[in-house]
């Protein structure tokens, strides 16, 4: 472990930082896929009851 000014290693730093980001966009990735799963079978129990409904954008903004 090379040391640089003031103790700080910073490739390993880099390395963590790294490592921190991914686990945060898996994470957020696991919580947006239970979300759509939640959404997706609320609207396939709502939906039969609103034959008129032909297109469902739950996510759409606007």
């Amino acid at each position: 472990m090379k040391e640089q000014p003031f103790g700080l290693d910073i490739t390993a730093s880099r390395a963590n930082l790294r490592r921190r980001y991914e686990q945060q966009r898996q994470a957020m990735e696991q919580r947006r896929h239970v979300v759509q799963e939640a959404v997706r079978a609320a609207a396939q129990a709502i939906t039969p009851r609103f034959p008129g409904i032909l297109r469902l954008c739950p996510f759409s903004q606007g």
